[in-house]
């Protein structure tokens, strides 16, 4: 799939596990939506992310993530996520990023060949 354009959106609530001043941990639910080349795919996603505040407008998070119930057309389609960014707070509800994201597609059918989709981003984070 080199070459195909990519189009992403997520929505996410989560519980604080870890709260210290440095850092934190977060254990997420999320709807999140993938449209490339042949792929579209929905679905639920729970995870952990991990952040880490090394100065007062900068933050760098880990997170790793697994589907729960994705599916392309009528086979059902694990979903592993992992991203790293870092985001640079331009004020306290808008900020910069830039990461690396992937997304391993492992479909229960055997004769569909496995996706590993990864690569670099940047956009805007925002806080309600």
């Amino acid at each position: 799939m080199e070459g195909v354009d990519v189009d992403l959106w997520e929505v996410r609530a989560g519980y604080r596990l870890l709260d210290k001043p440095e850092a934190n941990a977060d254990l997420y639910l999320s709807r999140f939506g993938f449209y490339g080349g042949f792929l579209e795919v929905e679905a639920l996603s729970f995870g952990v992310d991990f952040n880490w505040y090394p100065t007062e407008r900068s933050t760098i998070t880990a997170s790793v993530g697994y589907s729960l119930n994705a599916n392309f057309y009528d086979d059902d389609l694990d979903v592993f996520i992992y991203k790293l960014k870092y985001i640079y707070n331009a004020t306290d509800r808008v900020g910069l990023m830039a990461g690396y994201r992937g997304y391993a597609m492992e479909f229960d059918d055997d004769s569909l060949p496995d996706i590993d989709l990864k690569g670099f981003f940047v956009g805007v984070n925002l806080w309600f």
